[in-house]
């Protein structure tokens, strides 16, 4: 496994000279076993353009934590919650042999975010802004 400290990093990262993505996110997260992130925006479609990095977590055996502050799309809202459905339904079945799919490239965004967290790789928690709160996401996970 690569090591955060031995990689070249630069002193910061800005959108406008940089591929925040490639030159950060991704080699970010090949390094690392524990990504803890709390953020006002949130859209699974990151999750595509990061899945070589997040392969790489995976295999390191990492795990994602995000408390949002946001308001999800319909999409990444049904997504999560059949995420957590489908955990909720395999922790009963002690024979499930679970493994990363082969290439998280060729999974859909939505399908990315469902997964990882049916495998216990990313866990998301809604905290409440000045706009409303969606009611059905506050309480779906309580590991933070």
């Amino acid at each position: 496994m690569k090591k955060l400290r031995d990689y070249p990093w630069k002193i910061s990262y800005s959108s406008n000279t940089h591929n925040t993505i490639t030159d950060f996110y991704i080699p970010a997260l090949e390094c690392t076993v524990q990504y803890d992130r709390k953020s006002g925006f949130f859209n699974s479609a990151i999750l595509s353009k990061v899945a070589c990095g997040l392969g790489a977590m995976l295999h390191n055996e990492g795990r994602m934590r995000l408390i949002m502050g946001c308001q999800f799309s319909p999409e990444d809202l049904n997504a999560i919650q059949q995420g957590y459905a489908l955990r909720d339904a395999l922790l009963t079945r002690l024979d499930a042999d679970l493994k990363p799919p082969e290439n998280l490239v060729q999974l859909k965004h939505f399908e990315i975010l469902s997964w990882l967290i049916q495998n216990q790789y990313l866990d998301i928690t809604q905290r409440a802004i000045a706009s409303t709160p969606l009611p059905q996401l506050l309480a779906i996970s309580s590991q933070f």
